[in-house]
C-alpha cells in the first residue's frame, strides 16, 4: 500500500525568476524530505496524528499502528508506504486499507477471527469479546488490550480438544491445558443456556469441572469511515509544506 506524490512547487514561489535554479532545486529535495518526515512520523501534525487525536483517529491505536507509516523521499517526489510486514502478527496495511484505501466500516478480521470462521467455530455476523472477568484466564497487556497470548492459547485448546488431546480433569493454569469449546448459538450445546461463545472446562478439586466463558459471541463491530489514505496526505501537503518550503527557500535560496 504505497501512494506516490509529486509536488509542483513553481505555483508557490513568489518572484521564482530571482532566485538561482540550483539553489531553488536544492531548496525543494530539502522540503520534500522535511514534508514526507512530518506526514510519515509527526504525531503532532501529520498521520500518526490523524490515527490518534485527528478528524481520521481510530479507537485507541497501538504503538505499531502509529509508527507503521514509512516514507522516501527523492528530489521532488516523495512515496509513502505502509507496513506490511506479517512476521510479528497482523500487518498494518492489511487492518488500516480497507479503512483508509476505500472507506469501509467493517471491522478488520485479525488472524483470530479468521481461524474461527475457516474452522466454523463462529458465524460469518459474529464477532468473540473477550470476557475479562475471567482474569485469570484472560489476561490483558498494560493498555488494557488482550495478550497475544490468550489467542493462540485459545487456538490450541479448541485443536486440542476437537482432537481429543486434553485431559478433563487438568488443574493446569492455561487456556490449553483444559478442554476449550465453541457454541456458535445458545441451545447448541448440552448445556441450552449457555449464549455463543468460547468456553473453557475448568476442573475443581475433582468435582465435575466447571464451565466458564473465553469470549461471548456478539454483532460485528462498525468502524467511522475514514477519509481515504491519499487524501489525507494530501491534506497534510496542502496544508504544511507551503511553510515548510518558504523556509527551505530562506535558508537554501540563492539569488540569480
Amino acid at each position: 500500500m504505497a501512494t506516490k506524490v509529486t509536488i509542483n512547487v513553481a505555483s508557490l514561489i513568489k518572484e521564482i525568476n530571482k532566485y538561482d535554479a540550483k539553489s531553488l532545486r536544492r531548496s525543494t529535495y530539502q522540503a520534500t524530505k522535511r514534508i514526507g518526515f512530518l506526514v510519515a512520523k509527526s504525531d503532532k501534525k501529520g498521520l500518526p496524528f490523524e490515527f490518534k487525536s485527528g478528524k481520521n483517529q481510530f479507537r485507541d491505536p497501538v504503538d505499531y499502528t502509529l509508527k507503521s507509516i514509512s516514507y522516501a523521499a527523492e528530489k521532488n517526489e516523495v512515496t509513502f508506504k505502509v507496513n506490511d510486514d506479517e512476521s510479528k502478527g497482523n500487518a498494518p496495511a492489511k487492518y488500516l486499507f480497507p479503512v483508509i484505501g476505500g472507506g469501509s466500516t467493517e471491522v478488520y478480521a485479525t488472524r483470530f477471527l479468521q481461524y474461527l470462521r475457516k474452522r466454523n467455530y463462529i458465524n460469518p455476523n459474529q464477532y468473540p469479546y473477550p470476557n475479562t472477568k475471567y482474569g485469570e484466564m484472560i489476561q490483558l497487556t498494560e493498555s488494557g488490550r488482550v495478550k497475544p497470548t490468550v489467542y493462540r492459547n485459545t487456538i490450541w485448546g479448541l485443536s486440542s480438544t476437537k482432537n481429543k488431546k486434553t485431559n478433563s480433569k487438568s488443574k493446569g493454569s492455561r487456556i490449553h491445558n483444559a478442554r476449550v469449546f465453541a457454541v456458535k448459538s445458545q441451545g447448541e450445546s448440552k448445556n441450552k443456556k449457555l449464549r455463543a461463545g468460547i468456553y473453557r472446562v475448568k476442573a475443581d478439586e475433582g468435582k465435575k469441572g466447571m464451565v466458564k466463558p473465553l469470549f461471548i459471541y456478539g454483532k460485528l463491530p462498525s468502524i467511522k469511515a475514514k477519509d481515504e489514505y491519499g487524501k489525507q496526505i494530501m491534506t497534510i501537503i496542502n496544508r504544511e509544506f507551503p511553510k515548510i518550503l518558504n523556509e527551505s527557500i530562506n535558508k537554501y535560496g540563492k539569488s540569480s
